[in-house]
């Protein structure tokens, strides 16, 4: 009985320390860290991660190659497989978007923009553009999506039956 409840408050706290908050605001705006030598694709989906963020903010964040200790969200990747992704908020005020490859990074940055910041990604055609904001604050972040189930996908503007 003692080992169990030695158990049950050790994954108490590691469960504890695993939810850690992420906060944007304009007076404090996290840095965007790009993990040099992804491809350009990347650096365009930070790029409009910057222009959302200025968006609902009325600050752009600052993009660079350097890693931040805190008040950052870092695009990485890590790990192997095709187009998966993770959004992993952690000490710091850090948000960690990592993907399997480049494809998965950058699916993860516009998931983010899309879910989380509540950005439209038709916005431009819908006029649907997202509320203006001092700060925006999340208890904890943590979504992981698996590899898509077909390995090529499209838009078609012109498809007919």
């Amino acid at each position: 009985m003692k080992q169990i409840i030695i158990l049950l408050s050790l994954s108490f706290v590691f469960a504890v320390q695993a939810a850690a908050p992420f906060r944007i605001a304009r007076e404090a705006m996290p840095q965007i860290c790009v993990e040099p030598g992804l491809r350009p694709f990347v650096a365009r989906a930070a790029e409009d991660l910057a222009n959302d963020l200025e968006k609902i903010f009325g600050v752009r964040p600052k993009i660079g190659p350097e890693t931040a200790q805190a008040n950052a969200i870092v695009l990485s990747k890590s790990g192997e497989g095709w187009e998966k992704y993770e959004l992993r908020s952690a000490p710091g005020n850090v948000l960690r978007i990592t993907g399997s490859d480049d494809r998965g990074v950058m699916f993860g940055v516009y998931r983010f923009c899309s879910d989380f910041l509540g950005v439209d990604p038709f916005y431009h055609w819908s006029g649907l553009f997202p509320a203006l904001a001092a700060s925006r604050d999340w208890p904890e972040i943590a979504l992981s999506q698996g590899e898509p189930s077909f390995r090529f996908r499209g838009w078609f503007v012109n498809d007919e039956d």
